[in-house]
């Protein structure tokens, strides 16, 4: 159970990888050529370059990614709203210092809200990289040949069909001078298809609410320095061209390493858990009692009582004060799915029937005043939500049943989120109605 959560993290993580890949790179093209294959051609040094150390390179670009155009923010109380601070657009801003150093720093801004959602630096000279995404929550160093994809096609979710591509013409593009005009076709993507079970509010482009039948694109390359201009993707519908992808890049700027702060590589910028390697490190926390528990929790601690709930005694598990944690408390990044490993809470986990039963029940609990701003600042992981009242030893309390995004892939889950006294409750059904999942939950008692 938790394990597919850390791997869902790690596939963001590589796919953000990828993404942040796709937004930085620059398109070069071979100079006096107008055979579209030739001219979309991508070297794997596809990046900002230049001879001269004391140079930087910039330029802007505008990105824009369809988003769900119902997308509803889910009302609980227990995730960072994403709707205000990711809109269609983001604003990337590229910086690469010039003398073969690999001294980058790739940026992008919510177009509304100015908010980080990426931070991309690379330096050369001290054989470092760092990466910030606002959707993985915490930023990433390691060594440079270690920092991922710094390349890549193209950003929908199937490879552009260059081989098929064709000089239909030239323009003035929007830079006031002449450039061709590229495009190609390809059939709908299979992504399209598979959405709908695992597509969260903000993740881009979105595709799911289309029945898409194929895809155009459209490249605008400008003749004199065989640099993108433009780049456009269409979703061929039974409604009409529906644009999902468009990026424009302004002309680069030279200016010099001494017209930027001397702290431009300084990362990260915004005050962030920072892990070192690919992915956080998750320590190993042996199975505790339950008088353990209870004696070192600054909590109320919940769970089902076995006479109502006809459930077994769960796995315990928390990190105990005076167990050594490896991981300083400042380097790890919240996930509630582990902060038991932290200290900050207590899991449970009960197999539900046979030992190979699908039904489980995941228990995460802490102090409320601690894992209730640290959740308020966390993307859900869920795309929809809606409140229900529970009764808890008597207390009526509300609570929040969440479904959808991550909680969608097979198999099917469930979350009910509530606070009761002092304590967070954070529970998964996984094969669980809500129904179902809210009938447990109101058998939890006290352990005293």
């Amino acid at each position: 159970m938790i394990r597919r959560f850390l791997g869902r993290k790690r596939q963001i993580l590589g796919a953000a990888l990828l993404v942040l890949a796709i937004l930085i790179s620059v398109f070069l093209v071979r100079p006096g050529q107008a055979n579209a294959s030739q001219i979309l051609a991508k070297s794997e040094n596809s990046s900002l370059s230049s001879t001269d150390p004391s140079e930087v390179l910039y330029d802007q670009s505008t990105l824009y990614e369809r988003v769900n155009p119902l997308r509803v923010e889910p009302p609980d109380p227990y995730h960072l709203p994403a709707a205000p601070i990711i809109s269609d657009t983001t604003i990337v801003d590229n910086w690469a210092r010039g003398g073969g150093l690999s001294e980058s720093r790739s940026t992008g801004r919510d177009g509304n809200s100015q908010r980080i959602v990426f931070d991309l630096v690379r330096d050369g000279q001290a054989n470092v990289f760092g990466l910030y995404t606002l959707q993985q929550g915490f930023a990433v160093i390691g060594p440079l040949d270690q920092s991922g994809p710094t390349s890549g096609d193209t950003p929908v979710p199937s490879a552009a069909p260059e081989h098929d591509a064709k000089v239909v013409g030239t323009t003035t593009s929007a830079w006031g001078k002449p450039a061709w005009i590229i495009q190609a076709s390809a059939p709908a993507p299979e992504e399209a298809a598979n959405q709908d079970t695992d597509l969260l509010p903000y993740e881009k482009p979105y595709l799911s609410d289309l029945i898409v039948t194929g895809l155009e694109y459209t490249w605008i390359v400008d003749q004199d320095s065989n640099r993108l201009v433009k780049q456009e993707i269409q979703a061929e519908t039974s409604s009409g061209m529906v644009s999902i992808y468009r990026r424009e890049n302004d002309p680069i700027q030279v200016l010099k390493i001494s017209d930027l702060p001397a702290d431009w590589l300084n990362f990260p910028l915004e005050k962030v858990p920072v892990v070192n390697g690919n992915s956080p490190v998750v320590p190993d926390i042996a199975e505790i009692s339950i008088d353990e528990a209870v004696k070192n929790a600054d909590f109320t601690i919940f769970l089902p009582d076995p006479a109502l709930s006809n459930l077994p005694a769960p796995q315990l598990r928390m990190k105990l004060p005076d167990n050594a944690d490896p991981i300083e408390q400042d380097t790890w990044p919240f996930d509630i799915q582990t902060v038991y490993a932290h200290g900050l809470a207590l899991q449970a986990i009960t197999v539900v029937g046979p030992a190979d039963s699908s039904q489980v029940l995941v228990i995460v609990q802490g102090r409320a005043t601690t894992l209730v701003p640290l959740m308020r600042e966390t993307l859900p992981l869920w795309a929809e939500s809606h409140e229900v009242t529970i009764s808890i030893e008597g207390q009526i309390v509300p609570g929040w049943v969440a479904s959808g995004g991550v909680l969608s892939t097979p198999p099917q889950q469930v979350l009910l989120m509530t606070e009761v006294d002092d304590t967070f409750l954070f529970v998964i059904g996984q094969d669980y109605t809500d129904q179902a999942l809210l009938d447990v939950v109101q058998t939890f008692t006290a352990m005293k």
